[in-house]
């Protein structure tokens, strides 16, 4: 979980590990002018709970820690 290690003292991090590690893992890989920009856009706001109706996190949160 080394893209992680920044949170590791925060106290969500082992909840998160343990989330991480529960299943699958779908591994994708995005090119394009601005794809940074594009796929933010995409996906939505880090906070699940202010994401945009449209967005994965908008449209697909279930719960705000996943």
């Amino acid at each position: 979980m080394k893209h992680y290690h920044d949170l590791q003292r925060k106290p969500f991090y082992p909840a998160l590990i343990r989330y991480m590690a529960s299943g699958p893992v779908v591994a994708m890989v995005w090119e394009g002018h601005n794809v940074v920009r594009s796929s933010r856009l995409m996906v939505g706001e880090t906070d699940s709970s202010q994401a945009k109706p449209g967005t994965v996190r908008g449209d697909f949160t279930v719960h705000i820690s996943r």
